[in-house]
């Protein structure tokens, strides 16, 4: 908790500040008195109204509690104590931690973050019994024992294959079983964001309950050397080879230790970059740094703004969505950016319930953040699907009003109005879009498909050009240009545009058929035939009742005219 926010300077809060802030060091009295006051009022802090500074009687009561002394003149110097000599380097921002982590090389060690720095290395299976009870022993049987009830219950294979004790504590291990596996990892900052995380206690009955004051972090760093860690290959789990947990775990003292990336490469594991450590119950770090408690929520927005680590992100298998919205969590609004996200989702589905939720979820971010344009091109767009062009209208307006510079809020009001057959005025639309943004192929293409309509076969065919350099891949701009070109009866450049788009979908059956009709048309009859039946043979594949009477009947058509110039010979 934070010590200041909304509390005058008192010596009790100056006190901690001192020694925060000048633990080992000497300084002048107004040194101190001017920097407690500036991070007491930066931290949410009020002034004081005492007659004698309220940093003077926090430097009495520590030089009497033997933490500070005064040596002469105006003077003060702070002792550290014992703990702040021994512990880690205190971080307090993520500009802090990035700094220090520099140093470690990556890929030659792995990192470890808790919530509470007290938290030793311990595997989670030596943690189970009641400190007093705690030894090797115990520890060595609730291994044994956990992987001999997985074996009975049947928990012991995947897809046939029998699993060695080691494959079984892994998949145990990640379904959250104590183990005498060590979970780090590859990142150091998905470290911190672990060692960041809300520090909870159990109550007697087992409940979870957040406590007042949070724990210092910490983060632990251990040096993946050659002759320290020795890495578990496939080799070790051949059957006849593998070893059992004794093997692992009753190595003489001093033997190497292990190391391995679990076989089964899950979301959760590829997005926290895990690494198992074991053979030992307990293992000591190289290095490590104390994260302070008061700074914990502003380094979890600052590695969720740079590197998008949360929760959701860290935890991406129906497990961790479950934990994630557990009892105990707070419930947290999806942001401006997620909104969107999920009416885009939506509105691709092409389903008119999908429609209904981008609407939804449009409507919500606009209640966010009514002054960003985003959301009002998504419901316009929502509601344009939806047919209800009047509401689609009035929100591109307000789009347009925010930013009159955005060349999608042109493009979709384009696209409402072609639905509606008004082609000039999507044209219009259209133009300002690419004057807007001259690379916008979308926009080439609509207004081409606009112009056809209109029947402007040249300047469509000129948009779809100027679309496909854009974008070489375009699909729907062969198709649509090989269309024109065919009723055109400029059966070459049709059917170069249709191979074209057939190597782009080479299982959309609608430009097989126009491709067949166009060898028809280029008398390449036995070509015609082959690309009717290889078509047809598709929408069987497919089930596709609708094309498989259109190539039917296509293909009586050719089977007519072979025998119509069969009886004229």
């Amino acid at each position: 908790m934070n010590i200041s926010e909304n509390k005058k300077l008192v010596p009790s809060i100056a006190e901690q500040l001192i020694l925060e802030l000048f633990a080992g060091q000497t300084k002048e009295l107004q040194v101190i008195k001017t920097k407690v006051e500036e991070i007491h009022k930066q931290r949410g802090g009020l002034s004081h109204t005492a007659q004698i500074h309220p940093v003077e009687r926090a430097l009495d009561n520590l030089k009497k509690d033997g933490k500070a002394e005064k040596p002469p003149l105006v003077y003060w110097k702070i002792h550290a104590n014992e703990e702040t000599q021994n512990e880690g380097k205190l971080i307090k921002s993520l500009d802090d931690f990035i700094k220090w982590s520099k140093q470690f090389e990556e890929g030659h060690y792995v990192f470890r973050g808790v919530p509470n720095k007290a938290y030793k290395i311990q595997a989670s299976a030596y943690r189970r019994p009641v400190e007093s009870e705690m030894d090797f022993e115990k520890f060595l049987n609730i291994n044994k024992d956990l992987i001999r009830a997985a074996r009975q219950r049947g928990y012991d294979r995947k897809d046939g294959t029998e699993w060695s004790d080691l494959e079984i504590l892994v998949e145990l291990q990640h379904y959250g079983a104590a183990t005498c596996l060590i979970d780090f990892s590859y990142s150091a900052q998905i470290a911190l964001w672990f060692a960041c995380r809300d520090f909870q206690k159990k109550d007697e009955n087992g409940e979870s309950q957040n406590i007042n004051k949070p724990p210092h972090g910490k983060v632990s760093v251990i040096q993946m050397k050659r002759s320290k860690f020795t890495e578990i290959t496939p080799d070790f789990m051949k059957k006849g080879a593998e070893k059992t947990i004794d093997d692992f775990l009753k190595e003489p003292k001093g033997s190497p230790l292990y190391y391995l990336k679990p076989m089964f490469q899950n979301n959760r594991i590829i997005s926290q970059q895990s690494v198992l450590l074991f053979g030992n119950y307990e293992l000591d770090a190289d290095d490590e740094c104390i994260i302070e408690e008061g700074c914990k929520g502003k380094i979890l927005t600052e590695l969720e703004r740079t590197s998008g680590y949360t929760e959701d992100r860290l935890f991406p298998d129906f497990e961790g969505f479950a934990w994630v919205n557990r009892k105990e969590a707070p419930y947290t609004e999806p942001t401006y950016s997620a909104l969107i996200d999920f009416g885009d989702s939506a509105i691709e589905k092409e389903e008119k319930e999908e429609y209904e939720k981008a609407l939804e979820y449009s409507s919500r971010a606009i209640q966010k953040d009514p002054n960003r344009i985003q959301a009002y091109n998504l419901r316009g767009r929502a509601y344009t699907s939806l047919e209800i062009y009047d509401q689609a209208l009035k929100d591109f307006a307000e789009a347009e009003n925010i930013d009159p510079d955005d060349a999608e809020t042109y493009f979709n009001r384009g696209y409402l109005y072609q639905q509606q057959s008004q082609y000039l005025d999507a044209i219009n639309d259209y133009d300002t879009a690419i004057n807007k943004k001259e690379d916008y192929e979308e926009a080439y293409y609509n207004r081409g498909l606009s112009k056809y309509y209109l029947g402007q076969e040249e300047e469509a065919l000129e948009d779809f050009a100027e679309a496909i350099s854009l974008r070489p891949d375009y699909f729907d701009a062969y198709f649509e240009r090989g269309l024109i070109l065919k009723e055109l009866q400029e059966y070459p450049s049709a059917l170069d545009d249709f191979n074209r788009a057939i190597e782009l979908n080479p299982n959309e059956l609608s430009v097989y058929y126009h491709r067949s009709e166009t060898l028809f048309f280029l008398v390449l009859v036995d070509d015609a035939r082959q690309d009717i039946e290889d078509a047809l043979e598709l929408a069987k594949q497919q089930e596709n009742d609708e094309m498989i009477a259109e190539f039917s009947s296509l293909l009586q058509e050719v089977f007519n005219h072979n025998t119509s110039e069969e009886e004229d010979e």
